[in-house]
């Protein structure tokens, strides 16, 4: 398949599957808020050393902004708010107030948009800080530099260059963070999940969410093909869990129970979504676990010229950021010392 064509039927997949995802996955699964917490801590560091310790004001640009997660906890940590609203469980921070003037992004799902939207407006953060949060629906292949008020922080995270057409989208979204940070002197992180992890952690994770994406192929028998009849998990796995079957509730269109299923896995299809680190669904949902040594390899091709680290999840938490891995690109080169204070070496 083509990429404009992949492009398309991603594009109508996660249209589709967009509130779902943000119930079931986003807020939902233990592990992927476990990630996702990790990388808003990693990300609370990072640019807290750009402003208090570099001395510089900075943009944050989330690339594939999906509902607008790192908007409204930014938003919330730099809006000030009426005595009678809070900020939920996010503390306000005056050195984040002063030195993060924007909070952009881009995600080409207007589905997903439309709930971004929604959450900020209900977080008092739109319209009233409408100058300082932006978001906008595009390719992400299609960026460019946006000069503008402070350094540039692009950060593409909870592996969106899994779900980025494959391969060829995973090198496209490299090249553009490159794009957009490097004429400033930015900062880019791409979050992403390693495919040694997929046996210990993806299978039972897209198992127990494939009310949101569909039936993993590796499951039979294939009883969820259509699109019309919903399987809705009745366990939940979580990582390291062994157990080759999952109770199954078929659900149509009005949410009635139609009828209990087992699935098991077949051992043939789990072997080849292994060793490929591709994960796919019955409902053309796809995405990459890459390798470390494929990420690192595209890091020093695209990246070449410029700073750049590669950074093992486990490293900095084994817990949460275990299938995790990071790759960093200092086009600045500001962040020697904000590695150093992490236990890590320059070239590391």
């Amino acid at each position: 398949m083509k990429l404009h064509e992949r492009i398309a039927s991603d594009l109508s997949t996660w249209n589709r599957c967009a509130r779902a995802y943000e119930d079931a996955i986003v807020l939902g699964h233990p592990d992927v808020c476990a990630y996702e917490a990790f990388e808003e801590d990693f990300l609370d560091a990072l640019l807290l050393y750009l402003i208090r310790d570099a001395g510089v004001c900075v943009r944050l640009f989330d690339v594939g902004c999906g509902s607008a997660r790192l908007h409204l906890r930014y938003g919330r940590k730099t809006t000030p708010l009426p005595r009678n609203e809070t900020n939920g469980s996010i503390a306000p921070d005056p050195i984040m107030a002063a030195g993060l003037s924007r909070i952009d992004g881009i995600d080409f799902s207007a589905e997903m948009l439309e709930i971004a939207h929604a959450k900020l407006e209900a977080a008092g953060l739109l319209p009233r800080a409408a100058d300082r949060i932006g978001l906008r629906q595009g390719s992400a292949f299609d960026l460019e530099a946006m000069p503008g008020e402070g350094v540039p922080v692009a950060v593409a995270v909870c592996n969106t260059i899994g779900v980025m057409q494959g391969p060829e989208g995973a090198r496209k979204l490299l090249d553009a963070v490159r794009r957009v940070v490097e004429p400033e002197g930015g900062v880019a992180l791409i979050s992403a999940y390693r495919k040694d992890a997929v046996a210990s952690h993806a299978l039972g994770n897209y198992e127990s969410t494939m009310h949101v994406s569909g039936q993993p192929c590796w499951l039979k028998p294939a009883k969820f093909v259509s699109r019309d009849v919903v399987p809705v998990p009745l366990d939940i796995k979580r990582a390291f869990d062994p157990k080759a079957t999952i109770r199954v509730a078929a659900r149509n269109q009005a949410g009635e129970t139609v009828e209990e299923y087992l699935l098991e896995r077949d051992p043939d299809e789990v072997k080849r979504t292994i060793s490929r680190g591709h994960i796919r669904t019955y409902w053309d949902y796809e995405s990459h676990w890459y390798s470390t040594a494929r990420l690192r390899r595209w890091m020093d091709e695209i990246w070449a010229g410029l700073p750049h680290r590669h950074i093992a999840g486990g490293a900095l938490d084994r817990v949460r950021a275990g299938p995790a891995q990071l790759a960093v690109l200092d086009a600045g080169g500001r962040l020697e010392a904000f590695f150093a204070r992490l236990g890590m070496r320059k070239g590391t």
